[in-house]
């Protein structure tokens, strides 16, 4: 009784199949009792009817068919039927209150507004792959003092440099110095003079990355040393359309940054914002000179990325890094302290700072919405 007080409205797969079940016992026990009427022996009518009946599993599955897709028509029609008169319903009642209809409707409109904007912001920082191939394998990698309690420390430039003269099973890293707003270099001779936002690279920046430009090439390792051709430039596509008007006959060209020529190597793709959007041109950190900032190891300016084989984990490139610090600190009086690395995936390092906080402001607008239903 409890049962068929609380059924849906529409036939569940289990319900059409135990009425099938029970069409086919009735209509086999009809026919039974009618043969037994007429003298036959219960357990030959029994045969009998079975033989009459044939193949009782495959005409059970077929007619359980037929009454499924029926009774999904039904529910559709149902749903279509209810749904058009709750429309009609809820537009009569609010052409009587105009005013409580247009509360409501400016209501709604705002808690799925926010929800959608949020959302959007949510799905491209949190969600989104990472626009590089194989963006699992790549990690950011900090200095570590244990004795200072420093773990995520930059890295000097010459530290680097020996981290990856040392590195085994990484298949390669890099760094760069950005700092938004602070880190840039002046371009002149062409206009008015600007102050164009930079990143300055290291060897392994855009391999680590697996980067392709958008016309042009990247720099090889040899342009972007001390004693090398290292005034090369690599644009940023926003800088590109917005300076040059998309025109690709720059690549080769020449730019004067910092009052000294620089070549257009390439241009980045409009994908490529790492680490930040805003950023102008990427040249190399050789560039900086001395003077500036000195390539001593207590220096420590730069942010270093890695790329670890597939297959190979974060402990893995942890114990590796950990060693090749070991053994700079127990070379260098300058490193004594600097012992160890901390590693990390990209995508956690990107996001860390704000991820909490993205999932309590999607929370919280999803609330308004659901106060605003």
């Amino acid at each position: 009784m409890m049962r068929r007080l609380f059924q849906w409205p529409w036939r569940s797969r289990h319900i059409i199949e135990d009425d099938v079940d029970e069409e086919f016992r009735f209509h086999l026990d009809a026919r039974t009792a009618e043969l037994i009427a007429r003298g036959v022996p219960p357990e030959e009518a029994r045969t009998r009817v079975t033989r009459e009946f044939g193949d009782l599993d495959e005409a059970r599955r077929y007619i359980r068919q037929i009454d499924g897709r029926a009774e999904s028509e039904r529910r559709r029609r149902l749903f279509l039927d209810d749904l058009q008169q709750d429309i009609t319903f809820a537009i009569r009642k609010l052409r009587t209150a105009p005013t409580f209809a247009i509360t409501a409707i400016l209501t709604l409109a705002i808690g799925i507004g926010a929800n959608t904007a949020i959302f959007s912001f949510v799905n491209g920082v949190l969600f989104r792959p990472l626009p590089f191939p194989r963006a699992e394998q790549l990690y950011k990698v900090w200095s570590a003092n244990p004795s200072a309690g420093l773990d995520r420390a930059a890295v000097s430039a010459v530290d680097l440099d020996d981290w990856r003269a040392q590195r085994s099973s990484i298949a390669d890293m890099g760094g760069y110095f950005y700092a938004a707003g602070s880190s840039g270099v002046d371009y002149t001779g062409a206009g008015e003079p600007q102050r164009l936002t930079t990143l300055f690279f290291t060897p392994g920046f855009f391999p680590t990355l697996g980067a392709s430009p958008h016309a042009g090439r990247l720099p090889r390792d040899d342009e972007a040393v001390r004693g090398g051709a290292d005034r090369v430039v690599m644009l940023s596509h926003e800088f590109f359309q917005r300076q040059f008007g998309g025109a690709e006959g720059v690549v080769g060209s020449h730019l004067t940054l910092g009052g000294e020529p620089y070549e257009v190597l390439g241009v980045m793709g409009p994908e490529f914002r790492f680490p930040a959007p805003g950023v102008d041109v990427f040249v190399p950190m050789s560039t900086i000179p001395d003077h500036a900032i000195p390539r001593l190891r207590p220096v420590r300016i730069l942010d270093v990325i890695a790329r670890a084989p597939a297959g190979t984990s974060e402990l893995q490139l942890t114990n590796e890094m950990h060693a090749i610090t070991t053994r700079l600190a127990d070379t260098y009086p300058e490193d004594a302290a600097w012992s160890g690395a901390t590693v990390q995936p990209l995508r956690e390092a990107m996001t860390g700072d704000v991820r909490t906080a993205l999932f309590v402001l999607f929370g919280a607008v999803a609330f308004v919405l659901l106060i605003s239903c």
